[in-house]
C-alpha cells in the first residue's frame, strides 16, 4: 500500500478509542438487515434465496423462533441474542516504510502495511 493512501484511511478513521463489538454469527445479521428492510421479506422468500442458509445460524434462528412472524424485518434483528459477546479495541499504524532493511518487514508484501 502507498503510505498516502495508509495515512488517507487513518484520517478517516475517528480520533477516539473505537471499540468494535464481536459476537459469534452476528454477520448473519448484518448481512441480512439491508435486504429485510423495515418492511420485511417472507422468511420463505429468504430461505429460498442465496441468503436462506444464513436463517440457520444460531442468532438468526432464535430470533425466528421467537418472532413467530411470517415475515422478518430488520428491526426484529435487532433484539438478536448476543452469545459469547467480545469487545476489541480498533487500532491502525504504519510500518514498513523504512528503505531496503527487508527484515523490517512484517509481511511478504512491499510498501506500507
Amino acid at each position: 500500500m502507498d503510505i498516502r493512501d495508509a495515512n488517507e484511511i487513518i484520517s478517516c478513521l475517528p480520533k477516539e478509542r473505537t471499540v468494535y463489538r464481536y459476537c459469534n454469527d452476528e454477520y448473519a445479521a448484518r448481512l441480512l438487515a439491508p435486504k429485510l428492510g423495515s418492511t420485511g421479506v417472507p422468511v420463505r422468500e429468504i430461505r429460498a434465496s442465496r441468503w436462506g442458509r444464513l436463517l440457520d445460524r444460531k442468532p438468526v434462528a432464535t430470533v425466528l423462533k421467537h418472532c413467530g412472524a411470517a415475515t422478518l424485518c430488520n428491526h426484529d434483528l435487532l433484539g438478536m441474542p448476543r452469545e459469547n459477546d467480545r469487545a476489541y479495541v480498533l487500532t491502525l499504524g504504519l510500518w514498513g516504510w523504512r528503505g531496503g532493511d527487508r527484515s523490517y518487514y512484517q509481511t511478504s508484501r512491499r510498501g506500507v502495511n
